[in-house]
């Protein structure tokens, strides 16, 4: 994830993401909007909005399916702890919902654990 700071409260990030497996090929980027609002706390709850597009190629050998392209839509809250001045260890929880052509929408949860290090 590649993010910018505005201000103490406002930040935004773009990331992009892959997933392999043995029916398909999924990949995934999003624009997200952080709203933080107590940065100044030692460990600082966050959260985020955000929307992209998310990419499956079946790997299908006897039936040809299409390729789906979707449009996503996420929300994420999470928590941040300043281990030092510019290095960050954070936890979210973050889901989206990915609006399919077919009638029923899908649905990603993802927990994720990272750190942050910025200039």
């Amino acid at each position: 994830e590649l993010g910018y700071r505005f201000s103490s409260v406002v930040s935004v990030g773009l990331s992009a993401g892959q997933a392999n497996g043995d029916n398909a090929t999924t990949q995934i980027a999003e624009a997200h909007l952080y709203l933080d609002p107590f940065a100044h706390w030692l460990v600082s709850p966050y959260l985020g909005i955000g929307g992209g597009v998310n990419r499956t190629v079946p790997r299908t050998i006897l039936v040809q399916s299409l390729d789906r392209t979707d449009a996503v839509a996420s929300a994420e809250v999470g928590m941040r702890y300043y281990l030092a001045r510019n290095f960050i260890a954070r936890a979210a929880y973050h889901r989206g919902v990915l609006a399919t052509s077919r009638n029923e929408n899908d649905e990603i949860t993802t927990w994720k654990l990272g750190v942050s290090v910025f200039f």
